[in-house]
């Protein structure tokens, strides 16, 4: 009897040690996860609209939703969001400052980033304001499951952000394809077929959904320089 007691306590004991070794590389698994979240949302919240954020600390089906009830899941969907914004910056913006403030919530194992942002469009003379809340909550391992905006702020004077910025979604409706390959055009020819070359006033790109389709020539021709001989008399 004392035996079999003893075996008992003895796989108790050996499933109890189990469980605490995984718990315990589960957790510094999850720290580790855990900082280095931290220390790229340090860097990709400043310099998101210039470059390309740290990947490898969200999962695969991250979901992203913003005040306005717009969302997206997937990581390549959750790219493209900031590829289009890339893009808006490239082509309308001079610069983008962007202040924050960073604070991780261990009760709700979330990642709070208080953000303030100014946007110097070009031709308008102030900067536009826009501040904003983001949740980064975090799955067991520490990564980024779900980035949701809770709260947005801006100036009133804020529409040429929203149409520029529109259109340059419009552009993806069909072709997300496009999401990492905008090919720019100058005429018909520069684009594959059935392609168009679409001028969207501050940007012209191949697209097969219309647009303002500039003229398949040029409206000034270029001239070419054509060689002339000229006799050379000879002397006899």
């Amino acid at each position: 009897m004392k035996n079999i007691l003893y075996c008992i306590i003895l796989l108790l004991s050996k499933i109890t040690n189990s469980y605490n070794t995984i718990a315990i590389k589960t957790m510094q698994k999850y720290k580790v996860n855990l900082d280095n979240c931290i220390i790229s949302l340090k860097s990709d919240v400043q310099l998101f609209p210039y470059k390309e954020l740290n990947w490898n600390i969200y999962t695969p089906s991250i979901i992203f939703k913003d005040p306005t009830g717009f969302e997206q899941q997937g990581l390549f969907n959750y790219k493209q969001v900031f590829h289009i914004i890339r893009l808006f910056r490239k082509i309308a913006i001079d610069n983008v400052d962007i202040t924050y403030n960073i604070r991780y919530i261990p009760e709700s194992q979330k990642i709070l980033v208080i953000w303030y942002s100014k946007w110097f469009i070009r031709g308008v003379e102030k900067p536009k304001h826009i501040d904003a809340i983001s949740h980064f909550s975090l799955n067991e391992e520490g990564l980024i499951y779900k980035h949701h905006i809770e709260y947005m702020y801006s100036d009133k004077d804020i529409a040429i952000i929203k149409n520029i910025a529109q259109v340059i979604s419009n552009i993806y409706d069909s072709q997300s394809q496009l999401a990492y390959n905008i090919q720019t055009c100058e005429y018909i020819w520069d684009c594959e077929s059935p392609m168009d070359c679409c001028d969207f006033i501050f940007l012209k790109t191949c697209c097969t959904n219309g647009g303002s389709i500039p003229n398949y020539v040029p409206n000034k021709p270029i001239p070419i320089p054509i060689p002339i001989p000229i006799p050379i008399p000879v002397e006899e």
